[in-house]
């Protein structure tokens, strides 16, 4: 399968888009509340992270990168 890709700037906002939809979910803010971490920390982290992250999605983002 060669390399994993890397979150490619053209999808950087998708992938902050996708995000936030999962931080403003019930049960991902019913757990932050119980965790007591903000959606705004997590956020922030994921975003710095992405490059860390994205390889754990590699062929999810390939298949999406095809249809695209």
């Amino acid at each position: 399968m060669g390399r994993p890709s890397r979150l490619g700037d053209e999808d950087r906002s998708d992938y902050a888009d996708v995000l936030d939809e999962v931080l403003a979910s019930a049960e991902i803010r019913r757990l932050l509340e119980r965790s007591g971490v903000s959606a705004g920390r997590l956020r922030t982290r994921a975003l710095a992270a992405a490059g860390r992250t994205a390889p754990a999605a590699d062929a999810e983002y390939r298949a999406y990168a095809a249809l695209r």
